[in-house]
């Protein structure tokens, strides 16, 4: 919580030291946000159970398109999202497939997670009102640069209390490359709230649990 805390803190000063430096023709032509969300994930596999909160970043930039002197315009840009999935289970692969091993619920275990980070291009419709108020509808699609899963707990192969162990893998197999679907932005001046829902699969179809994360979060953007 404290991690969550400074984070916003730092964007909200980055945001207001960004917004003073800039003139305004300069930042009607770019956009930049940081944000903090929590995905629901889909179809997880009925063996494990997801954690209410998965928390997860993003950070992004825009080059706007004014539509003449309306209050239209059109966006695109690039941007990070680190995605997380914390639950009672192991990411394992075997045979080919991945699957999601229940952690026994004897072993004592602090986390669990698979994180998986994407570069995307999003593009956005807006409308921005005399108010100050924003409506962005859009659409995004990435690439998966980084994935890996973590553990932290008691040694689940011996299940003993005096081992404690901190399991980290690299590069998650059967991984699909690329993610994409629509976008939703709803916001007063520099603080949005914003959804993405996930049209992909996280995982390779046919040898993999078909999980998709719908995202819902909090945004501060310049404006």
């Amino acid at each position: 919580m404290k991690k969550v805390i400074l984070l916003v803190l730092l964007a909200f000063s980055l945001n207001m030291a960004f917004s003073q430096m800039v003139t305004d023709v300069a930042r009607k032509k770019f956009t930049f946000g940081f944000g903090l969300f929590s995905d629901i994930w889909m179809n997880v596999p009925d063996n494990i159970k997801a954690r209410t909160i998965n928390q997860g970043t993003t950070v992004w930039g825009t080059y706007n398109f004014p539509f003449g002197k309306s209050n239209f315009s059109f966006a695109a840009g690039l941007g990070i999202n680190s995605h997380n999935l914390y639950g009672n289970f192991l990411v394992n692969h075997r045979n080919d497939s991945i699957f999601f091993d229940k952690i026994a619920d004897t072993t004592k275990y602090k986390r669990s997670k698979l994180s998986l980070t994407y570069l995307d291009i999003p593009i956005e419709f807006r409308l921005t009102t005399k108010y100050k108020l924003l409506f962005a509808i859009g659409f995004k699609a990435g690439l998966i640069v980084n994935s890996h899963t973590k553990y932290v707990g008691n040694n689940y192969m011996t299940g003993s209390d005096q081992a404690k162990i901190r399991v980290k893998y690299r590069d998650v197999k059967n991984l699909e490359k690329y993610h994409y679907g629509p976008t939703l932005r709803i916001g007063y001046k520099w603080i949005n709230v914003f959804g993405y829902y996930s049209l992909s699969s996280v995982f390779n179809k046919g040898k993999s649990p078909e999980i998709t994360p719908i995202t819902v979060g909090i945004l501060l953007s310049s404006y």
